[in-house]
């Protein structure tokens, strides 16, 4: 009786690390730190294949019209041929083959492609059960000859030795991180984007951030009902850029926050944001803007879907996306039909034509800002065009003769998506597309990983 017990027990473990000896270090992702994933106990010069199969949830529209979340299996590989003392280390060796080239500790894990089944995949391990991963998480696989003889759990988690806060103060709402080490650090103000804010997502920057060494305030400016957020707006409409002083205030009550040196971070819309402010505000001192624009656009989200239907709202009689002391600032009007256009990116462009001389009136004078800007750019940008946006706004600085504080860097091939720390896949939401409109998702997965080691290296250039 007691051995058939022990049996049973036995059947019902999950699946162990498999080894002859091998051994997976360093499958505990921290973000905003580069990974060190290696493996170890191998024989010197043997050649083997790292794994990580992810499994993800995507929410896709069913019979009906009902939203419904899937299961989206990615899967990443690469070979390696371990050095005379039988490692691979991933940060510091380049694949022979794989899902990714070069030396890149992020591409095992922002490279994989879907999968259904093992008939989609014959790089995928045989005996690999992919029901064993369960939504959400994610494994790290060695495999020797098509046969698996290590396997870990892959893990992400946040940094350690931080304070981290929930602010909820009405309409100054967000997330803050510092270091815990009772210094005094340079100041960040953190800024989403279209998304809407999020407070999961504001505490998961702030702390990617501060594991740098800043004092950093991720700030919800508006968020969709859907969050859950109260008290801050449900639509991105004449936003007032004053907002950011009183993020500033609450940092300066901080001992861990240096508001001399402070610095803004957005992307996208965030990005828009921290342009308009640079040039009203001028105690920011430094300006990152992943994937920006030259211009202020129309804002949006009034009557949206996601959020909850108001009888009694009041369109706006300006959709100007901010606003400065009550007054709208001019912008490009976004009305009509975008069916006819292949990305976003076309219909933007072909209103910003559709105003002629107007569209002036809504250039964002960045030159006039006290601050330094980084600029980021897609070269095929799906959303809004960064790339020759980003462009435009370092040749105001340069004709300004500012050019010493105006750092550009636009990546040819990739999309909106290059402002993450690397560990997402590319393809979790997009699909490889041979149309020279669309972006490349393998250099978007590049240019994520070179965007955010230029954005520590620029706030580390001139904030401290």
């Amino acid at each position: 009786m007691k051995a058939l017990i022990v049996a049973g027990l036995l059947a019902l473990t999950p699946v162990p690390v498999l080894a002859e000896d091998v051994q997976i270090a360093g499958a505990d992702i921290v973000a905003g730190l580069a990974p060190q994933i290696e493996i170890e106990q191998l024989d010197p010069g043997e050649r083997v294949r790292v794994h990580t199969v992810r499994m993800f949830e995507v929410w896709e529209s069913g019979p009906e019209n009902v939203w419904r979340p899937i299961r989206k299996p990615l899967h990443a590989w690469a070979d390696f041929r371990a050095d005379t003392e039988g490692r691979v280390r991933l940060w510091q060796t380049a694949p022979i083959a794989g899902t990714f080239s070069g030396t890149d500790p992020y591409g095992i894990l922002w490279s994989g492609r879907p999968l259904v089944s093992h008939a989609d995949d014959p790089f995928l391990p045989a005996q690999f059960d992919l029901a064993s991963v369960p939504a959400g998480e994610g494994v790290v696989l060695v495999t020797r000859n098509g046969d698996i003889v290590a396997r870990t759990r892959l893990t992400f988690g946040n940094p350690e030795n931080l304070i981290v806060q929930q602010v909820a103060q009405g309409r100054l709402n967000g997330a803050y991180a510092a270091p815990a080490d009772g210094e005094s650090h340079p100041a960040l103000i953190l800024l989403h984007g279209s998304e809407g804010g999020d407070r999961a997502a504001a505490e998961a920057l702030a702390q990617r951030f501060a594991a740098h060494g800043y004092a950093a305030f991720a700030f919800n400016y508006f968020a969709w009902d859907l969050s859950n957020i109260e008290g801050i707006p449900n639509a991105h409409v004449n936003q007032p850029i004053e907002m950011l002083t009183s993020v500033r205030e609450w940092l300066a009550a901080r001992p861990e926050a240096d508001v001399t040196r402070l610095g803004v971070y957005g992307h996208s819309k965030g990005a828009e944001y921290a342009e308009v402010a640079a040039v009203r505000l001028p105690w920011i001192d430094a300006v990152a803007a992943c994937v920006p624009t030259d211009v202020v656009w129309q804002g949006y989200g009034v009557g949206d879907e996601r959020n909850r239907k108001t009888s009694d709202a009041e369109p706006p009689e300006q959709y100007s996306s901010f606003s400065w002391n009550g007054r709208p600032l001019p912008y490009i009007p976004l009305d009509g039909d975008r069916s006819g256009f292949h990305t976003n990116t076309g219909f933007y462009e072909a209103k910003r034509a559709e105003l002629g001389a107007g569209a002036q009136e809504a250039e964002i004078p960045v030159e006039a800002a006290n601050a330094s800007f980084l600029w980021l750019g897609g070269g095929r940008d799906e959303v809004w065009a960064s790339g020759d946006m980003a462009r435009k706004l370092d040749a105001r600085m340069r004709l300004a003769g500012r050019g010493s504080q105006s750092e550009l860097h636009v990546y040819d091939g990739a999309g909106h998506g290059i402002c993450g720390d690397g560990t997402y896949p590319t393809r979790v939401w997009r699909s490889d597309s041979s149309d020279p409109r669309d972006p490349d998702l393998d250099a978007t997965g590049r240019a994520t990983i070179d965007a955010w080691a230029r954005i520590l290296a620029f706030f580390a250039r001139t904030l401290k």
